[in-house]
């Protein structure tokens, strides 16, 4: 599971392309499924590799749909935050992933995502161009971690490499 920081409607770009392609290939992301209803943008879903989800209403059809490629050795990119930032900074992390770690043995990699805030927030119609850049922690190994430590230890690791990055 890769756990980036969600600035802007760029991050799930910006990663697949932060990738080397044999994995890019076997990488599938998480997205809200009404963002993906209209013919258009359903099929540019399912050639993006978009697992839709819906963590309102449908919490364990999504997570169970999450586990299926999950065990399929699949890469699934999750959004911990489960919205984009509002002002640049982080918002608190679900636990949605951490449950999916645990309960699967499959470990957490942390990353952050700096630059895409500032190229196309929430309020920009199209980005700017900003220098961004993509950095990956260490795994974090779900064995003798709670659901909580899972989600505090990928939020430390994000926050710190966001931090270091912005020096």
């Amino acid at each position: 599971i890769l756990a980036p920081n969600h600035a802007s409607y760029l991050d799930g770009f910006v990663v697949a392309s932060a990738l080397p392609d044999a994995i890019a290939e076997e990488t599938y992301f998480l997205g809200e499924e009404g963002y993906f209803k209209s013919p258009i943008t359903s099929l540019f879903g399912k050639l993006a590799h978009v697992i839709t989800v819906n963590l309102d209403k449908k919490l364990k059809e999504s997570l169970q749909k999450t586990a299926w490629a999950l065990r399929l050795g699949k890469i699934v990119v999750i959004f911990p935050e489960g919205a984009r930032t509002r002002d640049g900074n982080l918002l608190p992390f679900k636990k949605g992933f951490a449950i999916l770690s645990k309960e699967l043995g499959v470990p957490v990699v942390p990353v952050a995502i700096v630059g895409t805030y500032e190229s196309m927030s929430l309020r920009d119609r199209f980005p700017k161009p900003k220098k961004i850049k993509v950095i990956f922690g260490k795994p974090i190994n779900p064995e003798d971690r709670t659901y909580e430590e899972i989600v505090e230890e990928t939020r430390r690791q994000v926050e710190d490499l966001i931090k270091e990055e912005k020096r």
